[in-house]
């Protein structure tokens, strides 16, 4: 909204305590969807549908490297081990 209003990257940075190349992500990935946002505004699209849309031009994309080492599981498994194993 900022953006909209005509801030600069710098002082969006400096208003939200964010990098300014952070910034310029966010600014970024949003004009690349710009299209498929509009698209999505037509009175036949939920709001949830919206939403939902919204959130995955937002949400981080997948990155290079080494998979995960530890599943959502085998943490759960490790905290659960750590607590039983607690004196107190």
């Amino acid at each position: 909204m900022l953006a909209a209003d005509g801030v600069n990257n710098t002082e969006i940075s400096e208003q939200l305590q964010l990098n300014r190349n952070q910034v310029r992500m966010w600014r970024a990935r949003w004009a690349d969807a710009a299209s498929r946002l509009e698209i999505a505004e037509t009175p036949e699209t939920s709001d949830q549908k919206l939403i939902q849309l919204i959130i995955d031009v937002l949400s981080d994309q997948p990155r290079p490297g080494k998979p995960a080492t530890f599943t959502v599981e085998d943490i759960i498994q490790i905290v659960a081990f750590a607590c039983e194993l607690a004196w107190w």
